[in-house]
């Protein structure tokens, strides 16, 4: 797996995460997803990322997408990393929506959830549970 930050730095993902000091927050988007539901998960992680200081983990998006100029032209994705291929998917059946979930530094996934674009404050209220 590898992890790709805007810098361009590649690095084996395993890595990444164990050198983290916090979890992570994984936003899943796949080509096949909804774009509006990509697009409003997408602003309410650049606007709880602008908040840095205050949120117990870092944000990464992770994506099945090959482009990473295809990426910048279809999202608005400001400074979040993204990591490449579908070795993170936890291979749920929301084909259409992108989810999202903490991964602790053993690997250990929690607290995930299915943004939908209909019930966007559903996933404000989901990000600022995890905050707390």
């Amino acid at each position: 797996m590898s992890f790709v930050d805007w810098g361009k730095k590649v690095n084996n993902f395993d890595s990444v995460l164990s050198l983290r000091q916090r979890p992570l927050l994984v936003l899943l988007i796949h080509e096949r997803n909804c774009n509006d539901c990509i697009n409003q998960s997408l602003v309410h992680l650049n606007n709880l990322t602008a908040q840095e200081d205050s949120i117990p983990f870092d944000v990464i998006v992770s994506t099945s997408y090959k482009s990473l100029d295809l990426l910048r032209q279809d999202f608005n994705l400001k400074l979040l990393p993204i990591q490449y291929d579908d070795t993170i998917d936890l291979e749920l059946d929301y084909t259409s929506q992108p989810y999202v979930f903490l991964i602790d530094q053993e690997g250990i996934v929690s607290n995930l959830f299915v943004p939908e674009y209909d019930v966007m404050e559903l996933f404000i209220a989901y990000l600022k549970s995890i905050v707390r």
